[in-house]
Formats: C-alpha cells, sequence, structure tokens
C-alpha cells in the first residue's frame, strides 16, 4: 500500500512505539535513501511540542503497531484528527482495532505466531519489514522517482556511484576530443589521440556529433590519407546525456565494447566525454 500511499511531493512521517518504533525509524532512512522528504517522529516528543510538524501542513503519517491499541499513538491520532490535511496510514496486524477507527487507510500485515509463550514481538517484526519493502521496491522500480536521488544520497558507496548522473563525472575538457575534419591531418590526429589517452576523437558538424575515429582505424587504414577519408564516412555513434546514469553509461559501453562517449544535448550538442577511467 506504500507505493500508493506516498508521492514524491508528499511530506512522510514515520512513527511507533517500542519495537514498532525501531522498525519505523528503518523505514525512514529507506525512504530518505531514495529522495523522499521523509522523517521519523518519536512519539513522546510528539505529545510534548513535536506534533507541531504536523500544524496547517499536507502530511502523510505512517504508523506502526501490532496491537493497533497504543495509547500513545491513540493520543496522537485524536490530536490530528483535528487537522483534516494529515492522512494517516496504521500498519497493524489487528483489523479491527481501536486505532484503525482514525486512521484513514489499514495495511493489514499478518504472520502466524511470535515463536513463543508471551507473544513478545519477534517473527512479527519480519512481516512488516517484508510488507514494506515489497511496496518499497515498487517505488525504486519507478525511476522517475529514484535514479537521481539515490545516486545524491550515496556519495560513498558502489550504488551510488553506479546511479550518479554522468554529469557528475563528465567534466573533461572537450578541445583534446574534438578533431575538425577540414583542417585534418595524419599528425594531428595522432597527436590528439595520444594526448587525451582515449584513443578515440569526436567529430562535430556545426558543433553537432558528427562522427568518431578511433585508434582501431589507425589500425586498419594506416597512417595514410586513406584515414580521413575513412573519418568523413558515416558510422554508427554511441552516446549519453548528461541525465543519463553512470549505469545506463556502463551498459552502453560493455554492449558496444568501447570505452569512450561523447555526452551530449538533446539537440546534439557536445557537451563533455565521459570514460570508462572516469567511472571506474
Amino acid at each position: 500500500m506504500l507505493d500508493k500511499f506516498v508521492s514524491k511531493k508528499d511530506m512522510i512521517i514515520f512513527t511507533g512505539v517500542g519495537k514498532s518504533g525501531h522498525i519505523a525509524r528503518l523505514f525512514n532512512a529507506s525512504m530518505q535513501s531514495i529522495g523522499f522528504n521523509s522523517n521519523y517522529l518519536d512519539i513522546t516528543d510528539a505529545l510534548h511540542g513535536d506534533v507541531g510538524i504536523f500544524y496547517n501542513k499536507n502530511i502523510k503519517l505512517i504508523a506502526i503497531s501490532k496491537s493497533g491499541e497504543s495509547i500513545e499513538l491513540e493520543s496522537l491520532f485524536k490530536h490530528l484528527k483535528k487537522n483534516n490535511k494529515v492522512k494517516i496510514l496504521l500498519m497493524t496486524s489487528v483489523k479491527k482495532s481501536y486505532l484503525s477507527i482514525y486512521a484513514d487507510f489499514v495495511e493489514l500485515i499478518s504472520y502466524k505466531s511470535e515463536g513463543n509463550n508471551l507473544d513478545l514481538p519477534s517473527k512479527s517484526l519480519s512481516s512488516y519489514v517484508e510488507n514494506f519493502y515489497k511496496s518499497f521496491n515498487k517505488l525504486i522500480n519507478n525511476k522517475k522517482y529514484t535514479l537521481g536521488a539515490i545516486g545524491f544520497s550515496h556519495p560513498n558507496g558502489k550504488i551510488g556511484r553506479v546511479m550518479r548522473k554522468v554529469k557528475y563525472y563528465a567534466n573533461k575538457k572537450i578541445d583534446d576530443f574534438v578533431l575538425n575534419i577540414s583542417e585534418a591531418s595524419i599528425e594531428k590526429i595522432v597527436s590528439k589521440m595520444t594526448k587525451n589517452k582515449t584513443g578515440s576523437l569526436v567529430i562535430l558538424k556545426n558543433k553537432k556529433l558528427e562522427n568518431i575515429i578511433t585508434d582501431g582505424d589507425i589500425r586498419r587504414n594506416g597512417l595514410t590519407e586513406k584515414l580521413i577519408f575513412f573519418a568523413k564516412r558515416k558510422r554508427e555513434v554511441f552516446y549519453v546525456s548528461e541525465d543519463d546514469s553512470i549505469q545506463q553509461a556502463l551498459e552502453i559501453m560493455k554492449k558496444n565494447k568501447v570505452s569512450f562517449l561523447p555526452v551530449v544535448t538533446k539537440g546534439m550538442i557536445l557537451k563533455s566525454i565521459i570514460t570508462l577511467q572516469d567511472i571506474i
């Protein structure tokens, strides 16, 4: 239900008491990690001033209570109902609980048993976690929500490095990568390829990406005028935009066995260059 209850424009608050509070903190951290405006609210602090965060605002509250009878949550729910802008989703294991009277939406979390004689929360905790992350994964798979946010939220991790946008890495000066074909010479082609250390040069026409020439072309055609003639011929050119993810750039490189990609605008204007070495 989470993926249907929240949207990227919402402010989301998680809360719970005891073990449910710990789970609420986990859920909040996960939502923040994909760019949602989310926070955890300590229920005791809420009832002594912090409930002001809800004042005259459109906020989605997600509360967790296995029994659906938490006294603290009851006080919070009653108070919040004075502000009809707040929408409440209650995650509970009791179908007709007292708290469900005040909730706008109820998500029933079922489990067979706690596995102990005192019915202390244990196995039910994993049921709440499993249920939440089923919906959470749907949000992740909706790429319009998450790609840029994940990259921003994980600056030092592998996940962030892969999901970060191309423009984070593509900051090279393009002069060393561009060949003016009208002024091209064998010497200039070799010199530029050696200088930029990619074994490739981009050919532009009216500032737009037109073609690419590589050191492989040199090996096949030799250092002759035939090489310049070859550079003028149309070929398939692989490229990315600044807003593509690094993951997308890596996939293009791997699929087409290239280690060099021009970064272009929608109008195919060259903005920068990204190489495999930049990423790894």
